[in-house]
C-alpha cells in the first residue's frame, strides 16, 4: 500500500533489494508483488525473449570472445 501511495505523489518506480536473500526475497515475492500486480502496477507475465536490449531496439551484441574466421 505504501508503494501505491507513493505513486499517487509522483514516484514512478522503486527498486526492491532484499537485505538477506533467503528471508527477504520470499517476502517481496509473496507479499509485495501480488498486491502490485492486482493494482496493475507490476507485470503478471513476461514476453518470450523480452530483454532490455530488445525493448530499446538494439541489435544483438557481438561476441567479443568469438574468433573471427
Amino acid at each position: 500500500e505504501l508503494l501505491l501511495r507513493w505513486r499517487q505523489h509522483g514516484v514512478d518506480g522503486v527498486r526492491l533489494r532484499p537485505a538477506v536473500n533467503a528471508t527477504d526475497l520470499p517476502i517481496i515475492v509473496d507479499e509485495v508483488v501480488p498486491p502490485l500486480q492486482q493494482a496493475g502496477r507490476f507485470r503478471t507475465a513476461y514476453t518470450d525473449g523480452e530483454t532490455l536490449r530488445t525493448r530499446l531496439g538494439l541489435p544483438v551484441a557481438e561476441n567479443r570472445y568469438a574468433r573471427s574466421r
